[in-house]
């Protein structure tokens, strides 16, 4: 099985502007073909690295000071719907997961829309901290990557000779989500253990699914992680490994770039693999602003990104009412 491509990403941030437009072709090269890469090279890269590190030491809270971070889903007296802590389920599988969902801070103005208050509801923070200056590194976070997303997105728009404008509207703002995983070790099996399934081994490491495979509602993500797992599909149906590197960042495209390029670069298809190994990982999906119209695949009309993303929300929310 191969593995991504890793990608040094420094000339989009200064140099001359023969290596930019090298380093944009490079990228696009890659994006079509193999629908995601391992990008190095970027600002700050090691304090970065650090500071994902201690952003996912968030998991090593009590229960109950997650739990009051909780959404209304798990933990109805509290008041958040989206952004917030998402438990791993009470009957423990193979697949058990956490996260954390941080948004942008202050939070965006909601729009007009029916049930569109919860994408302008505060992020909350746990009431005591895993280290001093946590909320603090995790709004700088949010901050360094959107700012990397977004000139990745200006990069390829010039590997591909797009409108500026038309990546300008994704792009402008401050929307986006940063999202804290971390994927729970294996339990042991036992005649009195609770572990609900039997896992499907997938590959030649003796790995299962702990992600099923999707591709991601929005324009590019940005993900740090500190165990192998990851995986893109390319265009020719090969799953490719996403290894970890110190300060090391995998692209991968969300679903607005089918119709955004033609189908030259398409929605990254990708999943995580097991093997009972504790994994955490650190995503950035770099969102469009509420308003802005875009064109979401298997639709044929324009629509806002609020109304595409409360129709994906609503779905995914019964889901994983199912699986809870």
């Amino acid at each position: 099985m191969p593995d991504t491509q890793t990608l040094d990403i420094a000339a989009l941030f200064g140099g001359s502007s023969s290596d930019y437009e090298r380093v944009s072709h490079q990228i696009v090269d890659v994006l079509s073909e193999e629908c995601g890469f391992v990008a190095i090279g970027h600002p700050a890269m090691v304090e970065q690295h650090q500071r994902a590190n201690d952003l996912v030491r968030f998991f090593d809270l009590s229960h109950d000071v997650k739990l009051s971070m909780a959404t209304t889903q798990f933990e109805p007296n509290n008041s958040n719907c989206y952004r917030g802590y998402y438990p791993a389920p009470e009957k423990r599988g193979y697949s058990d997961k956490e996260r954390l969902d941080i948004g942008p801070e202050p939070g965006l103005v909601a729009p007009n829309l029916e049930g569109s208050e919860i994408l302008s509801e505060p992020n909350p923070w746990p009431i005591t901290e895993p280290q001093a200056g946590w909320r603090l590194d995790s709004i700088q976070y949010f901050d360094d990557l959107r700012k990397i997303a977004v000139v990745l997105m200006n990069s390829i728009s010039c590997g591909l000779n797009l409108k500026h404008d038309v990546v300008d509207e994704l792009c402008r703002g401050r929307n986006g989500t940063l999202r804290l995983l971390n994927y729970l070790p294996q339990l042991e099996r036992s005649p009195n253990s609770d572990v609900s399934e039997t896992p499907e081994i997938v590959d030649n490491k003796n790995r299962w699914v702990v992600g099923r495979e999707h591709v991601d509602t929005t324009t590019l993500t940005l993900l740090w992680q500190t165990y192998p797992g990851l995986q893109i599909k390319g265009r020719d149906n090969e799953w490719r490994d996403v290894l970890p590197r110190e300060g090391g960042l995998s692209v991968h495209c969300g679903d607005l770039f089918t119709k955004l390029t033609s189908g030259v670069i398409n929605g990254s298809i990708h999943r995580v693999l097991g093997d009972g190994t504790p994994r955490t990982s650190v995503g950035m999906f770099l969102e469009p602003d509420w308003a802005t119209t875009i064109r979401p695949p298997n639709i044929d009309e324009e629509l806002s990104y609020a109304e595409h993303l409360l129709s994906v929300f609503s779905v995914r929310k019964k889901a994983q009412a199912r699986r809870y």
